[in-house]
């Protein structure tokens, strides 16, 4: 349940660009901590240290139009409906209703993404010793210089763990997740909410008003298809459903993979597989069309490869005998 919740949140970041589309992402590995510095300077907090709201948990009624403000005035983020708001020491803290998933938003300076994330942990939990278990660098969009999105390997499955940042002029915006996996996935939408809002105050916003859409054809459907393709193995989804929404109306809706996983492939799909691959399509085009997972494509072509190669050193030694 933890990486579909979290293949879901990462596509519905790159639709709206701040998880910063484009090609399938690349896992890297999480280099080691360097020395970075905030733009408000402030010791970190001792592990017991509770930090004290600075204002008081925003009213329903009010919510919906409240932001916070980094002290540093570089950024500000949006608080979901009915979820408290507080800082300590140059971060903000965003505390869902139940107590039972927080978020930490907060700008550091330095220009490597992966250190930064490493020394924020460290700065909002110095107990916090989590190893990365996916660390998936994106092309940057919107002006940011750099993007990365990190999954922590915990071994509570009942608990997740995210972190995501993005370097612009010198400075990494930070956004740190943990808490309850069930609350996480009950409150996805809202999560996508502070993190699709996280405004960067000193990028240069571009006016899109009566700019035409871009719209999901060609190669941009192709390229689109084959990441949400490349997400669900790599996070070991055995299928989804995905939808576009442009203007109001829904533009794009397929499903991938299969319903359940351990699905037999009957004699009649593995002959179109077969029969689709031998037209000249692509292993990922022909796993979108039928909905047969990748792997399992790959898997039938290669034994027809093998079946082949056998038939033919076959025919190879009988007409060596004649």
């Amino acid at each position: 349940m933890k990486t579909l919740v979290l293949t879901g949140l990462v596509t519905a970041l790159t639709i709206t660009g701040l998880a910063c589309s484009g090609a399938a992402p690349t896992p890297t590995t999480t280099p080691a901590p360097t020395s970075v510095v905030t733009p408000t300077p402030a010791l970190a907090p001792s592990p017991t240290a509770v930090p004290e709201p600075t204002q008081a948990a925003v009213s329903p009624d009010e919510v919906r139009d409240a932001f916070y403000s980094g002290a540093s005035g570089l950024f500000s983020v949006p608080i979901p409906t009915n979820w408290s708001v507080g800082s300590a020491d140059g971060y903000g803290i965003l505390t869902a209703p139940d107590n039972d998933f927080t978020i930490y938003v907060l700008a550091v300076e330095g220009p490597d993404v992966e250190a930064a994330i490493v020394d924020s942990w460290a700065e909002v939990d110095p107990e916090f010793d989590l190893e990365p278990r996916d660390v998936i660098e994106q092309s940057a969009t919107g002006g940011a210089e750099k993007a990365f999105f990190i999954v922590y390997d915990d071994d509570d499955v009942s608990r997740i763990a995210i972190a995501r940042g993005q370097l612009y002029h010198g400075v990494v915006y930070v956004l740190l997740g943990v808490g309850d996996v069930t609350a996480f996935q009950q409150r996805e939408y809202q999560v996508s909410i502070i993190a699709s809002g996280f405004d960067i105050i000193a990028l240069e916003k571009k006016d899109l008003t009566g700019v035409e859409p871009v719209r999901l054809t060609g190669e941009l459907l192709d390229e689109f298809e084959a990441y949400v393709v490349d997400a669900m193995e790599r996070f070991d989804i055995p299928g989804s459903s995905v939808s576009v929404v442009q203007g109001g109306e829904i533009v794009y809706a397929n499903g991938f993979g299969v319903h359940k996983r351990g699905k037999w492939i009957t004699k009649s799909e593995a002959t179109e597989v077969l029969a689709l691959l031998d037209r000249g399509k692509s292993k990922n085009a022909v796993a979108r069309e039928t909905c047969i997972g990748r792997s399992k494509v790959y898997q039938l072509w290669n034994e027809k490869l093998a079946r082949d190669a056998d038939e033919q050193a076959i025919q190879q030694r009988e007409e060596e005998d004649r």
